[in-house]
């Protein structure tokens, strides 16, 4: 008898597990449908590290995206990303980044690549998800994605890796009618030129 309870109790528990990556899935793909529907649009976010903050905001249409984050400047598309650093007067070429789940490496992508990982419900409370991510090819690294439980839009993406993390404190997420700022090379009249293409 006793056996069979624990059996029982193990299929429950197994059962409820395989609920909270079902909600938790489902969280994703509506997130992504949420703000792809969007079309052009912009993240206002707070980078909180080591008991330090910056703020910036990303704004993204397609394949193209523009970052502005204190003194940085960055320009990308499907192809080129310009990161501009006014203090030192650099611009730096590099090839476009789609492979990372980081939203500041790879924010025409970053969301809609989380829905590649392991997914797993961490908690459901006071209006909000907690969704813990893992990817095989980054074993490391987990990623802890808060969304509002009512739109599915993110509220706080947290990076985990060795014992450290990193939070990207998503402020605001909203379609924007304005277009993109595009990367210019005549507003960098003198700046030197990086090319790691």
């Amino acid at each position: 008898m006793k056996q069979i309870i624990l059996i029982i109790s193990s299929l429950l528990l197994f059962a409820g597990a395989l609920q909270g990556q079902d909600r938790a899935s489902q969280a994703l793909r509506d997130m992504v449908a949420a703000i792809e529907a969007m079309g052009r649009y912009e993240v206002d976010f707070l980078i909180r590290a080591d008991a330090q903050e910056l703020p910036g905001k990303i704004a993204v249409e397609g394949e193209a995206y523009a970052i502005r984050m204190g003194d940085a400047e960055v320009f990308g598309d499907a192809s080129i990303r310009y990161e501009i650093n006014h203090a030192r007067r650099e611009v730096t070429l590099m090839p476009t980044e789609t492979e990372s789940d980081n939203l500041l490496s790879n924010p025409a992508h970053a969301f809609a690549r989380l829905t590649q990982s392991t997914a797993r419900l961490e908690r459901e409370q006071e209006g909000e998800l907690v969704i813990a991510l893992t990817n095989p090819d980054d074993p490391l690294t987990t990623i802890f994605l808060t969304l509002q439980a009512t739109t599915n839009l993110p509220r706080k993406i947290r990076y985990e890796m060795d014992g450290a993390g990193i939070d990207v404190v998503v402020r605001q997420l909203v379609r924007i009618e304005e277009t993109l700022p595009r990367y210019d090379a005549t507003q960098y009249a003198g700046y030197e030129v990086i090319d790691f293409r």
